[in-house]
């Protein structure tokens, strides 16, 4: 997994995103993951996720109380990994796609 962020990472950079916001990105994903894996009792896999655990963890951060700014960064980043690991071909589809 971290050659897989290592991988996104550059691929963040190399669309523009400051290093910071790189960052930020990957820390959304890590907690996602993190998040994931504590739902689902498993180790994260990739293939496994679906719309449902995105809108689930939407969820999950709005009664946390996270403001929709946040909420809505969050969603960014995952759907952003997502894509990226759609155009890398290492997914089918983008399970977060079509959440919002």
């Amino acid at each position: 997994m971290s050659n897989m962020l290592a991988s996104f990472e550059a691929s963040c950079l190399r669309r523009g995103l400051s290093p910071s916001s790189a960052r930020a990105y990957l820390g959304v994903i890590k907690r996602f993951v993190a998040w994931w894996e504590g739902t689902s009792g498993e180790a994260f896999v990739l293939q496994a996720v679906t719309p449902l655990d995105v809108a689930d963890y939407r969820r999950y951060l709005e009664t946390r109380g996270f403001k929709p700014a946040t909420v809505n960064f969050n969603l960014e980043a995952i759907k952003s990994f997502f894509r990226w690991l759609k155009e890398e071909r290492a997914l089918p589809d983008n399970p977060a796609e079509g959440v919002k």
